[in-house]
């Protein structure tokens, strides 16, 4: 958490504190871009997307990792037989697993300026947003803990409404930073129990291919 902290703050620091004595611009949304991000616990293919000139469209394809606190593990996973089991002790930091993933987000633009001048001006996905995202978790990719009631972690669906700044590094703005905060809830398989959720994301990326027009 303290690592994440302290990369959002510096990523702010660079969009804002940076080229202080430069003007800021106002940017369009380009009308696509992919990207290979990199966050702290997932990394992931992105496709951003202009729906309009103030909203865009944002999907993942990736690999991460879940973690929430529960009293009931047992309702997220494998374990039928002992499906409504009360879990609770007093060191109960929650459970965490590695599985694949994939997202979509509709994100609104709410600031779209910056004192980086940009080559391809006046295009670049530079801009401070709010949203919600749908977030779909695989099964978990090995069951780590052999005979334990609470492991073996099956499918789980998220959402989460957003608040962030994406930033294009660089005056080519071939890197990315992607900053936010988000809080919702995570569902079991069966869309029985719903925990609450929060998180702090921090991600860099790598632009592959964007199209402006």
């Amino acid at each position: 958490m303290k690592h994440a902290t302290s990369l959002t703050l510096l990523c702010f620091f660079i969009s804002y504190a940076s080229f202080a004595q430069k003007e800021r611009s106002t940017y369009q949304p380009r009308l696509f871009q992919a990207s290979l991000r990199v966050g702290l616990v997932n990394s992931s293919l992105n496709l951003d997307y202009r729906l309009s000139s103030k909203t865009m469209a944002s999907v993942d394809f990736g690999l991460g990792r879940v973690h929430f606190r529960s009293n009931y593990y047992n309702r997220f996973n494998e374990n039928y037989n002992e499906y409504n089991e009360y879990y609770d002790n007093f060191l109960n930091f929650g459970r965490e697993w590695w599985c694949p993933y994939t997202s979509v987000q509709i994100r609104r633009i709410i600031d779209s300026r910056s004192k980086i001048k940009y080559e391809s001006m006046p295009y670049a996905n530079t801009f401070a947003y709010y949203g919600f995202q749908l977030k779909y978790n695989a099964p978990e990719l090995k069951e780590w803990m052999k005979n334990e009631p609470t492991a073996a972690f099956r499918e789980t669906y998220q959402f989460m409404g957003l608040f962030g700044r994406q930033i294009e590094l660089t005056k080519k703005g071939n890197f990315l930073c992607d900053l936010y905060l988000g809080i919702g809830g995570i569902s079991n398989y069966k869309m029985t129990t719903i925990e609450p959720k929060w998180l702090i994301g921090a991600r860099i990326g790598l632009s592959l291919w964007r199209h402006n027009e």
